[in-house]
């Protein structure tokens, strides 16, 4: 899941709930703005059929393991996507428990190392360019100024399972990383990895091998889906309610694109920020056609829905929240948040576009007493049809930027009578012939069905079973 940032927020009394100062205005005390208090709900990303990377229904446990040489092996596929779901699933503790416990030392445990040093507040310059000597070649550090500097684990990908020579096992296949170029290598052909690596002029873009053994490189690029139907920047109306139309409401939002881009020695990289805030004015009017202040007690609801464009991901915001002390106002304004997303790259190029929002529900309820329903309700709403993000697919799988993908790779795949099948190892770790999962049938390994309501829609990339999006 993502982080959220807040901006000049008090943490109350109640559990997960923020208490944020608006900027103040010249303004008399009748027109003053009020704090918003704000908390957050979980929802459903872009229509309900989605199915959302990292949402897992199985029991939440990890994956079988081993270590062998220094290197975590998972079992298999299904023990290390039981693991990912695990780590997307399990409380902060119980996940924190079962990282810290793993028999190895991980890219990840040498880069908090250095971050306890690094944050002792007392720290000089000087030794500040000696611990970076010491950790030279261990983690990636990137000097944004003269006096910021930014520091990542030694490795974009799966850092908390990779030892130190970017290496760690799923069955036979060796994962691997190298000048941020993941590398898969099947059949643990060890010397297959060292001569990619040793081969003129790697890194590669993107290049696929076939043989005796079956590995691909890949390097993330961004997605060329044309110009995203993002909802406007701004968005503000009025309106009017009884009596005789002389009660106006005028609200507004505004989300801003704060992403952070950012270029070091691996490539372009960004941190995609959206923040959103609101304006809500209340007036009256009285016999002789002049507005003033019309004081009531406001709550709002947030709804945005908003992808980071070069990768695709979907991410969405569901925020209830109302004005601090429960303040009997006519006016409020204020941020409501930044949003964050997980850090995208390498990128050859400078991506341009990072975030936009094209789903948005602005609510705002008004009520004469807070213990009351609202007298009224108004909303503004916005929803940008982008056909590159509204994709159905089946339970189980995700949206991988094009198509369903249902986490099934193997070796050798095909697809028969509406079936996932691989071909069979004749000599497979304790004799068993389907070593990645699935049933032998005396020919090939059985490792499920496509879908009912997609036969005929399924496919094979990379040894990996896909079926095609079912748009709306």
């Amino acid at each position: 899941m993502k982080n959220k940032n807040f901006l000049n927020l008090i943490l109350s009394v109640f559990c997960f709930t923020l208490i944020f100062s608006c900027k103040q205005e010249p303004i008399s005390d009748l027109d003053k703005n009020y704090q918003l208090i704000q908390n957050r709900n979980s929802d459903e990303s872009c229509l309900s059929g989605l199915a959302v990377e990292g949402v897992s229904t199985n029991e939440c446990s990890p994956g079988m393991y081993s270590v062998e040489n220094g290197v975590l092996k998972f079992l298999n596929s299904a023990e290390f996507l039981k693991t990912i779901d695990f780590l997307s699933c399990a409380d902060s503790n119980t996940k924190n428990s079962w990282l810290n416990n793993l028999p190895i030392t991980s890219a990840h445990d040498v880069y908090e190392e250095f971050m306890d040093h690094f944050c002792d507040e007392s720290i000089t310059s000087e030794q500040l360019d000696s611990l970076l000597t010491d950790y030279e070649g261990k983690i990636r550090y990137n000097w944004i100024d003269e006096a910021d500097i930014e520091i990542e684990p030694l490795y974009n990908t799966y850092s908390r399972f990779r030892n130190m020579n970017g290496h760690f096992l799923i069955g036979s296949q060796i994962e691997s990383e190298v000048q941020s170029v993941r590398i898969s290598v099947f059949e643990e052909d060890w010397e297959k990895l060292q001569q990619i690596i040793s081969t003129p002029g790697f890194p590669t873009d993107s290049v696929s091998y076939e043989g005796d053994t079956t590995f691909v490189i890949f390097r993330e690029s961004s997605v060329n889906y044309g110009p995203p139907q993002c909802c406007p920047n701004k968005n503000h109306e009025f309106f009017h309610y009884p009596p005789a139309d002389r009660r106006r409401l005028e609200s507004s939002y505004t989300w801003v694109d704060e992403s952070r881009v950012f270029r070091n020695s691996g490539g372009w990289f960004a941190d995609p920020i959206l923040s959103f805030s609101i304006k809500a004015n209340l007036r009256k009017r009285n016999d002789l056609g002049i507005w003033s202040c019309h004081k009531r007690h406001f709550k709002f609801h947030s709804v945005i829905d908003w992808w980071v464009v070069p990768t695709g991901k979907i991410e969405k915001e569901d925020l209830h929240y109302g004005v601090e002390n429960s303040a009997w106002t006519c006016r409020v304004s204020g941020l409501v948040g930044k949003f964050t997303s997980s850090r995208i790259g390498p990128f050859e190029s400078r991506p341009e576009k990072i975030v936009c929002a094209y789903k948005i529900d602005h609510t705002t309820h008004i009520h004469e007493e807070l213990s009351s329903p609202p007298e009224q309700s108004f909303t503004i709403s916005c929803f940008e049809l982008n056909r590159q993000i509204c994709k159905i697919c089946p339970p189980g799988y995700y949206w991988d930027k094009l198509n369903c993908y249902s986490h099934i790779c193997a070796y050798k795949t095909f697809i028969w009578n509406n079936g996932y099948y691989y071909h069979p190892y004749p000599f497979g770790p304790g004799g068993d012939p389907c070593p990645l999962g699935g049933t032998f049938n005396g020919s090939h390994c059985g490792v499920g069905s496509v879908p009912a309501g997609w036969e005929g829609e399924a496919f094979i990339y990379n040894d990996c079973f896909y079926v095609r999006p079912h748009y709306p």
